[in-house]
């Protein structure tokens, strides 16, 4: 028994010893600097090293990134230059990298032309204009404004947006199978979020909704523009959205999501479009679109109140005649001047909320951390200017230390804060997390 499993030991090792040959043999030589010697520069061709011939750009297989075999290419297909110096394929390689980079600019310009061929479209098909509208006035127009403007060279490359007749046709045909195609996820889809906001021109409005699906990644597409027959009433609202989903056979038990602003028509308790959504959508989630100006400017005081409509009002004034007296006389006003400063930080930390919310790769948990982490800086911020500390407010502390001798108007300031927490907390009343711990 020793001697056959110590023959069949033996007999293992060679297997193993010859597996490693083969795979020493498989091992392939990486690209060296002195192949460039026989004309062979290095790439990448899907995720493999391979050598490149400088003159006649063809490109070999792995096996070949061998100084023989680079050797032979250059003297069976390329005599003529057997012998040349390793400055000569320099230069070649030099005009190859250039050759390449010159194409890679080509192409990029041509994925710009194909856009501004679809937003074109796209802006032809809402206006109902005829497809010969971009080719014959927009065009040229576009060419002429860009030529005088930013000069013949900028000009030239909008020659290279197709604007044809059959071109806009299949532009708005593609636009409108996107369309299609997003309808149909939607219909087909477990769950899905809206969001609908009212536009309004004139005497026209127009009710807006974007829908959220999920499509290997979360997808938001618009998903219709229609009029509305009365302003921004919930009832009329409603009647549109309710009148689409019927027509496109979209469930709305599967919507887990409704977004709106804070309009009382949209979001009120009785009667807003909010209450009749979730009639038929029970378990769908009711979130707000913040409006950062009306946030911070939402139930103000009086005197932050005068200074916000001064500050519109000299900005107005500023634009035809910068001599008016208003403008000199609210610049020697200390105490507006504090409260501006103090407005001025207050938007800007609105601004930074704002940003802190919005775009893809996120969910509800850090969303609803950002917004609770927010009204507790607020408490922060209050607490400072009880203290007399004003670092958190950098305007506010600048102007200050410029100007020691002024008393600021903090009680102003603090009531204000007080305000912005009650909003935010009308706003968000459910903070709390722990149910979705199952998540």
């Amino acid at each position: 028994m020793d001697f056959f499993s110590q023959k069949a030991n033996s007999s293992s090792e060679k297997k193993s010893e010859s597996n490693k040959e083969k795979e020493c043999r498989k091992r392939v030589q990486k690209y060296d600097e002195a192949f460039l010697e026989f004309g062979f520069t290095s790439v990448m061709v899907d995720n493999e090293e391979k050598a490149k011939c400088v003159l006649c750009h063809a490109i070999l297989s792995v096996e070949s990134m061998k100084p023989n075999k680079l050797k032979r290419h250059l003297e069976t297909q390329h005599k003529e230059h057997v012998g040349k110096p390793k400055s000569f394929f320099q230069r070649r390689k030099d005009e190859l990298a250039c050759q390449t980079l010159q194409f890679r600019k080509a192409l990029t310009v041509s994925k710009q032309a194909q856009r501004a061929s679809f937003v074109v479209s796209y802006c032809i098909a809402q206006c109902k204009r005829l497809h010969t509208f971009g080719e014959m006035l927009l065009l040229p127009v576009a060419i002429d404004m860009v030529r005088i403007i930013c000069g013949e060279t900028e000009a030239n490359k909008m020659k290279d947006i197709p604007l044809s007749n059959n071109t806009v046709k299949q532009r708005i045909d593609a636009i409108d199978a996107d369309q299609e195609n997003t309808l149909e996820h939607l219909q087909k889809t477990e769950a899905f979020a809206l969001q609908v906001d009212v536009s309004t021109e004139g005497r026209d409005a127009h009710f807006l909704a974007y829908v959220h699906i999920w499509k290997n990644d979360i997808v938001e597409n618009i998903l219709f523009c229609l009029p509305l027959p009365s302003h921004e009433m919930a009832q009329g609202m409603f009647e549109v959205l309710q009148s689409y989903m019927q027509e496109k056979n979209i469930s709305w038990d599967r919507l887990v999501g409704f977004c709106t602003d804070g309009a009382p028509s949209v979001a009120g308790y009785k009667t807003g479009l909010r209450t009749l959504v979730k009639k038929v959508a029970a378990s769908a989630v009711w979130t707000y679109m913040i409006h950062k100006k009306q946030r911070a400017s939402g139930d103000m005081s009086s005197e932050l109140s005068d200074v916000l409509q001064h500050v519109v009002s000299i900005i107005n004034l500023y634009a035809t005649d910068w001599k008016k007296t208003e403008f000199v006389d609210f610049l020697c006003d200390e105490q507006k001047m504090c409260l501006l400063a103090y407005l001025t930080d207050i938007f800007k930390k609105l601004n930074k909320q704002n940003a802190s919310l919005q775009g893809r790769n996120t969910h509800i948990l850090p969303l609803i951390d950002r917004i609770s982490g927010f009204m507790k800086k607020i408490e922060f911020w209050r607490n400072n200017l009880i203290k007399r500390k004003y670092e958190t407010f950098p305007q506010l502390c600048n102007f200050l230390t410029k100007n020691e001798n002024i008393q600021p108007p903090l009680q102003v300031m603090i009531d204000h804060l007080c305000q912005l927490e009650k909003q935010f907390g009308a706003y968000f009343p459910d903070l709390d997390v722990s149910k979705y711990d199952w998540m």
